[in-house]
């Protein structure tokens, strides 16, 4: 934030404590805040980014920019505009096209007949060692993985567990 907008805000807030208790010169004051605000606000400034400095919470600050804009709309400030963030390209990785070793989630489910919460069971207990991370909830799952599963021994659970992390080498 620029430092002539953080002593504008600094002025405001020591203005509004050290007003009496005389309601006019409070709302006044809560007055100015608010067009200050709506002017960041107009200008492109988040609401986040200006609590801080103003000293006032979420709802005060959105109830004194929706004053303001009741007043009307013409500010009249003149707000330097906010830094322009540029957020850095996340490369994703992509499934690869006509791969048909890998499936998603949906491919997975129809393959095997089994749940989705149920595939999300079988990769979070280690029972499917090949599974590929595209994005934080995207998974791809290999299909030699999910053929050994649905292979495997059954009692009348399901999938008999110990006999198919015995097959893996994992410890059940």
């Amino acid at each position: 934030m620029p430092p002539e907008l953080a002593d504008a805000f600094a002025r405001l807030r020591q203005l509004e404590l050290l007003t009496d208790r005389r309601q006019h010169r409070q709302h006044a004051v809560r007055r100015a805040s608010g067009r200050l605000l709506l002017a960041c606000v107009l200008e492109g400034w988040r609401v986040t980014e200006l609590l801080h400095p103003a000293g006032i919470g979420h709802r005060t600050a959105n109830y004194r920019i929706a004053e303001a804009r009741q007043r009307g709309g013409q500010v009249g400030l003149m707000v330097p505009a906010p830094p322009s963030i540029t957020r850095p390209v996340v490369a994703r990785r992509v499934k690869p096209r006509r791969d048909p070793d890998w499936l998603t989630l949906g491919e997975a489910v129809r393959h095997t007949g089994a749940a989705g919460v149920t595939i999300n069971v079988w990769d979070k207990r280690g029972l499917l060692p090949n599974t590929r991370r595209l994005t934080a909830r995207h998974f791809l799952y290999s299909r030699a993985d999910l053929d050994r599963i649905t292979a495997a021994p059954r009692t009348n659970r399901g999938v008999d567990r110990r006999a198919l992390a015995a097959s893996l080498g994992i410890a059940s």
